[in-house]
């Protein structure tokens, strides 16, 4: 999810946390692939889907987080896009190409990265977000009105206090309502990261 991925100044391995071959010249044992099917504390051991078991001293569970995916009306049109995984970042990046609207859902840090990338590509970019002002959980106002001034600067335009009600199209989205009956034009859509070409 590397902003510089996404504006194709990274490659796919500047962006890796290692390359594969740290693991194994550090003693770690990477296993990919796998799925966790349950752990018997009192022995110690990992029981994996595939029917082995992982003997442990210390256990961390780190299982990340899912993707929000949108319930409403038009969520499952063509050109509805979810950025969690390199592939989610690969397509994205393919498809900026030839995209002229999009409309990033939400205000959090990756959907302004990508705001921001898709407006530099020269990608009419909205952003929706329900707050009165962008990372309002992060920020003081000054703070938010200072990023907010940033990415206006780049390109992006915001619609504050506004909820997305339905996206529209005839199999791809093509436009975006809001709950106060406004209709943005999109091709694409984060959390929704809605295209057409």
């Amino acid at each position: 999810m590397s902003k510089g991925f996404l504006a194709e100044k990274d490659t796919e391995e500047s962006i890796r946390i290692n390359p594969e071959e740290f693991y194994g010249q550090h003693g770690i044992e990477l296993k990919l692939s796998c799925e966790g099917a349950g752990i018997d504390c009192m022995r110690k051991l990992l029981h994996l889907r595939s029917g082995e078991d992982l003997g442990f001293e210390k256990l961390v569970v780190a299982t990340g987080a899912r993707v929000r995916t949108l319930n409403l009306p038009g969520k499952d049109l063509a050109g509805v896009r979810y950025l969690r995984s390199l592939e989610d970042s690969k397509t994205l990046r393919a498809q900026a190409a030839s995209a002229k609207r999009a409309l990033v859902i939400g205000g959090g840090f990756i959907g302004m990265e990508v705001a921001s990338v898709l407006a530099q590509k020269g990608v009419s970019t909205t952003m929706v977000l329900p707050e009165d002002r962008i990372w309002k959980r992060f920020f003081t106002p000054p703070m938010s009105g200072f990023f907010e001034s940033y990415y206006r600067a780049r390109g992006v335009e915001f619609q504050k206090q506004a909820k997305l009600a339905e996206l529209r199209g005839q199999g791809a989205v093509s436009s975006a309502k809001l709950e106060s009956g406004e209709t943005l034009e999109c091709m694409w859509s984060w959390r929704a990261l809605g295209y057409s070409p």
